[in-house]
């Protein structure tokens, strides 16, 4: 019985961290088509013809929303993995690894 709750508990904390990596995909496809609208927006505003310049602001609109959902995924990403971490200790080595490489910005 008791392997039993084991085995239930690894797969409640396996399902989490699938959770967590799809909030974390989320969050990259998110900024790719931010980056794509922001390149779009500056592409256009180069170009320097009159609607081009309308389109350009529209794209640059774009981006902006892309970008707060992004951020919006990301939180909710961190959220998650920091869940995990503080109800499974040995998840949370786990997991401290994923926030420091997936999740935060890096240059």
């Amino acid at each position: 019985m008791k392997w039993l709750k084991g085995m239930g508990g690894a797969i409640l904390a396996a399902g989490a961290m699938f959770l967590a990596a799809m909030a974390i995909a989320s969050a990259k496809r998110q900024k790719d088509s931010a980056d794509k609208w922001k390149n779009q927006a500056v592409t256009d505003a180069e170009a320097d013809v009159t609607g081009n310049i309308v389109t350009a602001k529209a794209a640059l609109s774009q981006a902006k929303l892309h970008d707060q959902k992004a951020r919006d995924a990301k939180e909710k990403a961190r959220k998650r993995l920091d869940n995990i971490g503080k109800r499974d200790e040995t998840m949370a080595g786990v997991v401290s690894g994923w926030r420091s490489s997936r999740v935060r910005d890096t240059p």
